[in-house]
C-alpha cells in the first residue's frame, strides 16, 4: 500500500468537502492514511466553486447575460436549438473556509465556514420563447405551457465534525454537523398555464395555478437573518485490498426555518389584458405587462406567513481502482434531491507525474442538470505541505460556446501544518 500513498493523498484531500458540489470529487482531503501514525497536524483549506449547468441555456447566452449587458439575438438562437421536453438549469456559487485539528488519539476535528448561493429551475420551451422573444410568434394561437419551477436560496453555513482512520478495519469515517443561516429565499412554481394572444394582439388571455414565497430581499448582505436551521453530513471511505476503494457520503441532508414572516402569493385564476396591439417582440422592446404587478394583475394580495423548506441533499457513490503508482481509474454516481437534476454518472482517469508532485484527470459525466459534459482537473504540489487544485468543470464552453449549456470552475489551496 506504500507505494500508493501518494496517488490516494491527492484523492483524499478533503473528504468531509463532499458537500460542497457534486462535481468537486473529492477535492483536497488531508493524507489522513499516510499520516496515521503523527501524533498531531494541523489543515486549512480554501475553496470557490462557480458554474452553470443546464441542458438548453446556450453557453453564448449566459455569456451575453453576465458580460456584454444584454443578449443578441444569435445567443437566444442557440438556446432555442438546445431546447429539450425537459428544460433544466442549475447555478451555483459556493466559498468557504476548513479548518482541521488531527489529535493524538488520531480523531480529526474539523470546523468549516461556506457561504452557499444557489439557483435551480425546470420549464417549457415556450416560455422561455415569450420571455426573451415576445409574444408575436405565437398570434392567433393558444399554447400550453409545461410546468415551471425556480428556487432560489443564499446562505452560510458553520459545520463542526469528526473524522477518524480506523487503521486495523482500513476504514475512514466521519460525520458533522451545520449550523446554517438564511438571507434570502424565493420559490416560484407555475402550474396548468396556458396563452392566447388573439389576432393582431386585440386582448391576451392568460390563465395558470402560480405560487409565490419570498423571503428577504434578492442580493441580501450575509448579516441578514430571515431563516435558521441544521443539517448534517455523513461520509465513508473504506479500502478494498491494495487497489480498490469504495467511498460513499450523503450530504447537507437538512432544513431552515423561516424566522421572519414570508411573502406568499398564491392563486388559480385566468385574466384577460386588453388593448389595441399588445403583440411583441425582442425587437420592439414593448412587454404586455408593462407598469402592471403581481398584485394588479392576478388581483391578489400579499399573505404573510412563517414556514420550513428542506436543503436539496446530495448522496455519492464513488469507486477507485488503482492501476499502479501512477495511473487511477474515479468513477462514481451523484444524485441530488432536486426535481430538475437528473443522477450523474462518472468516470474520470488520472494520471500522477513529476515525482507524484502533478496531476491531471479528464472527466466525462452524463447527468445533472446537463446531458454530456467533458472536464479536466489538475492537482500541483507546490511545496512539501502546499497544495493547490483547479477543475474545469465543462471543456465544451470554451470549444464550442453557441451549442453547448454549462461552464464552471472549482479552486482550491491546501496546507498542513
Amino acid at each position: 500500500m506504500i507505494k500508493y500513498l501518494s496517488t490516494l493523498s491527492i484523492i483524499l484531500i478533503s473528504f468531509n468537502g463532499v458537500s460542497q458540489t457534486e462535481i468537486h470529487e473529492l477535492h483536497f482531503a488531508e493524507l489522513i492514511i499516510a499520516d496515521s501514525t503523527q501524533n498531531s497536524s494541523n489543515y486549512v483549506e480554501m475553496f470557490v466553486f462557480d458554474h452553470i449547468n443546464s441542458n438548453s441555456i446556450s453557453n453564448s447566452f449566459v455569456n451575453d447575460f453576465l458580460y456584454e449587458g444584454h443578449i443578441s439575438e444569435g445567443a437566444k438562437q442557440a438556446s432555442y436549438d438546445l431546447e429539450q421536453d425537459k428544460n433544466r438549469m442549475g447555478a451555483y456559487f459556493d466559498y468557504g473556509i476548513m479548518f482541521k485539528h488531527k489529535m493524538k488519539n488520531d480523531f480529526i476535528y474539523t470546523i468549516r465556514y461556506r457561504d452557499i448561493n444557489y439557483r435551480t429551475m425546470g420549464y417549457d420551451s415556450n416560455l422561455l420563447r415569450l420571455a426573451l422573444s415576445g409574444n408575436k410568434m405565437f398570434e392567433n394561437q393558444k399554447i400550453e405551457l409545461e410546468d415551471f419551477n425556480f428556487k432560489e436560496r443564499s446562505l452560510q453555513e458553520i459545520s463542526l465534525g469528526l473524522e477518524k482512520y480506523v487503521e486495523s478495519k482500513k476504514l475512514f469515517i466521519g460525520g458533522a454537523i451545520s449550523f446554517l443561516k438564511a438571507d434570502y429565499s424565493r420559490s416560484l412554481d407555475i402550474k396548468n398555464a396556458s396563452f392566447y394572444t388573439a389576432p393582431d394582439g386585440q386582448y391576451v388571455d392568460f390563465a395558470a395555478d402560480i405560487s409565490l414565497r419570498e423571503t428577504g430581499k434578492s442580493g441580501a448582505k450575509i448579516g441578514r437573518f430571515e431563516g435558521m436551521g441544521t443539517s448534517i453530513n455523513l461520509y465513508a471511505l473504506k479500502e478494498l485490498g491494495k487497489d480498490h476503494i469504495l467511498q460513499f457520503a450523503i450530504t447537507d441532508l437538512g432544513f431552515i426555518s423561516t424566522l421572519r414572516t414570508t411573502s406568499l402569493y398564491e392563486k388559480d385564476t385566468s385574466i384577460s389584458i386588453q388593448g389595441s396591439d399588445l403583440l411583441n417582440s425582442s425587437e420592439s422592446g414593448t412587454n404586455i405587462a408593462n407598469g402592471i404587478g403581481l398584485e394588479e394583475v392576478f388581483e391578489i394580495g400579499e399573505q404573510q406567513e412563517k414556514y420550513n423548506y428542506f436543503l436539496p441533499f446530495f448522496i455519492r457513490l464513488n469507486y477507485t481502482y488503482f492501476l499502479d503508482d501512477k495511473w487511477t481509474i474515479l468513477a462514481g454516481l451523484y444524485y441530488r434531491n432536486d426535481e430538475n437534476y437528473v443522477p450523474k454518472l462518472f468516470i474520470k482517469p488520472g494520471f500522477n507525474f513529476n515525482k507524484q508532485r502533478s496531476r491531471v484527470a479528464p472527466l466525462l459525466s452524463y447527468g445533472g442538470f446537463s446531458e454530456f459534459d467533458l472536464g479536466i482537473s489538475f492537482y500541483q504540489k507546490i511545496t512539501g505541505d502546499f497544495y493547490f487544485t483547479a477543475d474545469i468543470l465543462y471543456l465544451e464552453a470554451l470549444l464550442a460556446p453557441n451549442t453547448t449549456s454549462s461552464q464552471g470552475f472549482n479552486l482550491g489551496v491546501y496546507s498542513k501544518f
